[in-house]
């Protein structure tokens, strides 16, 4: 009986995608200033860095950021709030009329 010889065949692998985590900023009022994400991305890989980056316009200043509801302090002038990436998150930037 002749042998035959069957040649190898390798698996091929087939990477899924990671799930992303979407970084949703927004601020209040609109027009007390600008706010973005840098760097900007449609989505996120847990345990990325990024920053929000507000920056006020002249008659405001940032009064204060809240994540996910927890509130943090904000500043004057241009004003960046580095995120580490740990699942979905909602950024809003709160500006108020300086006296």
């Amino acid at each position: 009986v002749p042998k035959v010889e069957v040649p190898k065949v390798e698996k091929p692998t087939v990477e899924l995608p990671k799930p992303g985590y979407i970084i949703e900023v927004s601020d209040m009022p609109e027009e007390g200033g600008y706010v973005y994400l840098d760097p900007y991305k449609d989505s996120y890989q847990l345990g990325e860095m990024t920053s929000v980056v507000a920056t006020s316009v002249t008659g405001y200043y940032l009064d204060r950021w809240t994540v996910n509801g927890v509130t943090f302090p904000g500043g004057r002038g241009k004003y960046r709030l580095p995120l580490t990436v740990t699942g979905n998150k909602k950024v809003v930037a709160y500006w108020r009329k300086q006296p």
